[in-house]
């Protein structure tokens, strides 16, 4: 297969990839890699491909023998370090992952699973100058900021420290409840009650079903002095547990 008809097989199968079509994507290049054992860009675009519908250990093969013919690029490299960890080859996966940190231009793509998978290696630190570099390719983005507050918290970084990635978020996305809820949470923490309270109140606090959120929400009400909305989450959190109980048949 000449340099054309490589360029070509590898431009077709990212297409259908792109368009949810993997199957015909990896058909594709698994006829290409048996005509041309030789080209690692395939091997590599296959072993992503191979990754994307679980099929690890057909991915791992693939991206080994794509490390033995080009450097693979990160997305390569991060589909065989997940691989890696999927069976239990922890210390080549952190090995990969680690290394992709010192790339300074990473695909965008390639951040948040990064970040991810350096949470489940026991690196927050690393998870959380993950999500840094993403807000700052990304700064229109809230899930970089989220990540950034939720690795913060497990580096028990104060709540006057969070506050700030939480409020970006926050105006980012004034509709995700869970970034309302953190940011309240903050708030209560650095004593800024009436303000915690307000975030929580504009909830319909009887259409919630969270009985966990309804307890923090309680809390909120209660430090601020807001006996009403914490009386109503009380209430709601009585009938949620009246309905799990059931009807009473004695």
């Amino acid at each position: 297969m000449n340099s054309e008809a490589v360029e070509t097989t590898f431009v077709s199968a990212r297409r259908l990839l792109a368009s949810g079509e993997c199957t015909e994507a990896i058909e594709l290049l698994e006829a290409a890699v048996a005509d041309s054992p030789d080209e690692g860009t395939l091997w590599c675009l296959l072993g992503v491909a191979q990754w994307g519908i679980g099929s690890v250990e057909d991915s791992i093969a693939s991206l080994e023998t794509a490390t033995t013919l080009v450097p693979v690029g990160a997305e390569g490299r991060l589909a065989l370090a997940l691989g890696y960890e999927v069976i239990q080859k922890r210390e080549l996966a952190s090995d990969l992952f680690v290394g992709l940190l010192s790339e300074e231009h990473l695909p965008y793509a390639v951040l948040e699973p990064l970040s991810r998978a350096l949470a489940r290696a026991k690196q927050p630190a690393l998870a959380l100058e993950v999500c840094q570099r993403a807000a700052g390719r990304r700064p229109d983005s809230a899930g970089p900021l989220r990540g950034m507050a939720f690795y913060m918290t497990q580096l028990d970084r104060a709540s006057e420290e969070i506050l700030p990635v939480l409020f970006k978020a926050f105006h980012l996305e004034p509709e995700d409840f869970d970034t309302r809820m953190q940011l309240a949470k903050r708030l209560l923490d650095c004593g800024r009650l009436e303000e915690a309270a307000y975030l929580m109140s504009v909830i319909e606090i009887e259409s919630s079903c969270c009985p966990s959120c309804l307890v923090a929400m309680q809390e909120i009400f209660e430090a601020a002095g807001d006996s009403d909305n914490a009386r109503r989450c009380l209430e709601t959190l009585i009938a949620i547990a009246e309905k799990s109980e059931g009807p009473n048949d004695f």
